[in-house]
């Protein structure tokens, strides 16, 4: 079956394509005039319209799904992977009883056959998305369950409507920061060491987790220091003060809690670095 890792809208892969100077349209374009007045995309999907590109070749034209998008992954708030995702428009359709698999998984072969032809170094998301109607949503869902049982060409198939399949490429969000494994677990160990309510374990690791965030703002990695800024926060608000029964702790906590704050809020997120 199709990954499930969340993935994003990434024009550049159809912009950018050779394809591009022939065939590049809008997902909302090819749709419309499929379905005139229906307008089910509102939102600015940039896509190859493969049907006009096949239309453009010499020989017999053979069917392909209707459109080509742009999805990549995320790593560290970064587009990576940009590749492309064959999309089928079936919003016509008020039945999935007459559907043909075999009909649909030929339109596949040969849109993927067309774009490996093509110079462009970009890879082709295993997934085949066929939108429908919302009205049929359940039915596809159902249908698209069953058959891909029986059928190892559509493993890789997925059903939608309009609106989740813009929900699903994430069109219009903003990408999420992610950052890397060495960062969250400095981030862990920092609060479990508040939890202890302990001094000098939270001294100790206060030391190593800033000396990391140094680090990473020398490596202009500012995404980890703005991930690190609110695990400071939140450390100092788990440290449990009333377990210092000793004056000069109590004093030395707030020393600590002042420089913590002072390099939290130098690296607070959506705060250009200073």
């Amino acid at each position: 079956m199709a990954s499930d890792v969340v993935i994003w809208h990434y024009p550049d892969a159809v912009t950018g394509h050779s394809l591009a100077q022939k065939a590049l349209s809008s997902l909302g374009n090819i749709s419309d005039r499929d379905y005139p007045s229906a307008h089910y995309f509102s939102c600015d999907i940039p896509a190859l319209d493969m049907d006009r590109y096949e239309a453009s070749l010499h020989g017999d034209n053979k069917k392909t799904a209707d459109a080509v998008v742009g999805i990549c992954n995320e790593r560290q708030g970064k587009a990576v992977d940009g590749r492309l995702l064959l999309v089928e428009l079936r919003m016509d359709y008020r039945t999935v009883s007459n559907l043909s698999v075999s009909s649909l998984a030929e339109k596949e072969t040969h849109t993927r056959q067309l774009l490996r032809s093509c110079p462009d170094d970009r890879r082709i998301d295993l997934s085949y998305c066929l939108i429908f109607d919302y009205k049929l949503e359940q039915q596809a869902y159902s249908w698209m369950a069953r058959i891909r049982r029986s059928d190892k060409v559509t493993e890789a198939w997925r059903t939608f409507t309009p609106a989740t399949f813009c929900n699903y490429i994430n069109i219009g969000k903003t990408m999420p920061y992610t950052p890397c494994r060495e960062t969250v677990e400095a981030g862990e160990r920092f609060k479990s060491a508040a939890r202890t309510g302990t001094i000098e374990v939270f001294d100790k690791e206060w030391s190593v987790i800033e000396s990391y965030m140094l680090a990473c703002a020398l490596r202009n990695e500012f995404g980890e220091c703005a991930y690190l800024s609110e695990v400071l926060t939140e450390a100092v608000a788990l440290f449990d003060t009333a377990k210092l029964d000793d004056e000069s702790d109590r004093a030395y906590f707030d020393i600590i809690n002042e420089d913590i704050m002072r390099l939290a809020g130098r690296h607070q997120p959506h705060k250009s670095p200073k």
